[in-house]
Formats: structure tokens, sequence, C-alpha cells
């Protein structure tokens, strides 16, 4: 199938190396004024699905009065192991007083507990229903402890491995909760940096469309004084072109739009928008950014949903669609 026609607008109007190495997507420590920290499961599945039944309740609801007359310290029991990263481990925590099940990851050592500050401080500023919620942090002995709002869903990657591709009407609501929440943090300033399935839990074993975007390892901000975003960072099959600029990209928000056009290409179609055999290849492809339709299962979804998908995947920043944009998609009308 041939690549959609952009012949007519559907939104409100608005040269590459091949020798970058994967070692180049940087996961040491952030220097000055850049966060790059791993977020409560270190990277890996944050789900609910191996921790005690009985401690099956999710919240999002503020400290209790009963839990702040409790200090932090003694506030929760913690219980199964979550997942372990390499930053910390996370586990199952239970408000004591309540007996609501939260995620709590620890932390030790002073490089790591510095590098999961930089990230509460992003997460706290953050208040959206398609965003995992930070609850509170505290140390115990020379442990950081930060508690975040319990998912027991398994992730979005899981889920579309067990499907084969999601429906078209299933992909669009999922996609408007990805859009809202990217719109939201751009107004904040804030970049991801990491968007992809992995990254994207289900509230819910019970259903697959409802999502809550997590790990915010390698998220970072805008400010007065910081206009734009230099490292480069994320995973190789989902990071934006101006992030592995040859010659060091400057970019901005406009990045995690890319990775979510490169999340709903799975979505539709159950295969990876860019793959290679070697990472030199990879890089090239994604600089390039042509996007191919080529496969049977294309056959069966709509110009539409192609549309967008290519407009979302616009290898020059400046003319990629912007997550308010996307949302006014004819695509996604109705949802």
């Amino acid at each position: 199938m041939k690549k959609p026609s952009a012949a007519v607008s559907p939104y409100p109007q608005q040269s590459p190396a091949d020798n970058y190495k994967l070692n180049q997507f940087d996961s040491t420590p952030p220097v000055d004024g850049e966060t790059t920290t791993t977020a409560a499961t270190g990277g890996r599945r944050w789900s609910f699905e191996t921790a005690k039944a009985s401690f099956s309740k999710v919240t999002t609801s503020p400290l209790s009065r009963a839990s702040l007359d409790v200090p932090a310290t003694q506030r929760y029991r913690l219980g199964s192991v979550l997942g372990i990263g390499t930053y910390g481990t996370v586990y199952l925590a239970v408000d004591i007083s309540t007996g609501e099940g939260w995620a709590c990851k620890v932390v030790s050592g002073s490089a790591n507990k510095a590098f999961q500050m930089k990230e509460i401080e992003l997460l706290r500023q953050i208040d959206h229903p398609s965003i995992v919620r930070y609850r509170e942090h505290f140390t115990v002995g020379d442990k950081l402890h930060m508690i975040t709002e319990l998912v027991r869903g398994k992730d979005l990657g899981t889920a579309i491995r067990e499907r084969g591709s999601y429906a078209e009407e299933d992909a669009r609501i999922v996609t408007v909760q990805l859009l809202e929440a990217l719109h939201y943090l751009s107004a904040k300033g804030i970049a991801h940096r990491d968007i992809k399935p992995a990254n994207i839990m289900l509230v819910s074993n019970d259903e697959h469309t409802r999502i809550k975007i997590i790990d915010f390892g390698f998220g970072d901000q805008l400010t007065l004084t910081k206009r734009h975003f230099s490292r480069a960072c994320g995973t190789p099959t989902h990071v934006a072109p101006e992030v592995i600029a040859p010659e060091g990209g400057k970019y901005n928000t406009t990045c995690d739009v890319w990775s979510a056009g490169v999340t709903l290409y799975k979505l539709l179609s159950g295969d990876d928008a860019f793959t290679a055999d070697s990472m030199s290849t990879l890089v090239r492809l994604v600089r390039g950014g042509e996007v191919w339709f080529n496969d049977p299962v294309w056959e069966l979804v709509s110009p539409e949903a192609q549309e967008l998908v290519q407009s979302m995947l616009d290898s020059d920043p400046t003319k990629r669609v912007t997550p308010c944009a996307a949302l006014s998609h004819r695509w996604l009308q109705g949802v």
C-alpha cells in the first residue's frame, strides 16, 4: 500500500551518517541541568500481577488524616517485589491506616538518590489521569523511598503482543489519552523522552484501553533559561531523529510526538515502524523518517489512521504535528 496522500490537510493550520553507536543513547547519571533518572520500575514492567491479591485496591487519593497522623517512615508495610531496576527495587507498599496499595521504589547510594530526586521534581508537578501519580517520598536510614500510584495492568507492549494488534476503535481511545497527556506535559515544558509501549501501562487487566504513562527516568523540563534539550537518550526504535542528530541535536517536547507515532504504528499493525539488523542501519532509518505501509495488515487500516501516523512521524520537528493539533485530526473525532 502506498503512503497516504498529504494533499489535503486534516488539521487546523500549524543528511544522515550511519555510525551512531548504541552506547550513545545515554544512561549515565545526569550533568547539571539534565534529568536522566529511572522511574519506579527502573525501565522494567510495573505490574500488580506479582503482588498479593489481598492488596488489589488501586488508589490515587491524597494522604488521609489517619495516614498523616503517622510518620511517613511508619506509614507503609512493604510486601512483594514488583520490579528490580538499575537504580532501585520496587515493592508493593500498603498504607497501614487505610489498606490501600501503592508502589514504593527504594533507592540507595548517594548518586542514585540524587538521580531519583530529579525525577521526583518532575512527578510532583504532574497531575493527569493518564500519568502515574506521585504521592510522597521519605528517607529511612540511607535509603530513599518514593511512593507512587500502583498500576495493576500489563504494559501496552504485552497487550499488543497478546492481541496481535489493536482494532482502530481501541487504538483511537488509547491514542487520545496518550496525546492528551503529552499536551499536558508540553504545556509544562516537560518531555518524557522515552514514550513506548513498555512505558504505557493498562490500569487493569480487565480492559485494554485505559492507560497510565510511567517511567520519567529520561524526563526533563524546559525553563526560561533552558530553551531546548540536547542529550541523546531514549529507546533507539522509538527515539525521534532530532534527538540523535549527528551534529548533536537541539530539540524540544515535540520529540514525544514522534515516539507516540511509533507507538500508534505498533498499535495498528503489531509491528515496529523501524527495525534493522544493526544499530547504524536503524539510526539511518530513523533519521530518514520514511514510514512504509506495505504489509498486508495496513490494507485493513483506514487511510485516515495512516495519515495521522505519518504526520506524527514527520522527521522535521518544525513540521511535525503537535499533540493539540493531532487531537483535532479527523481520525480521532468522536472518541
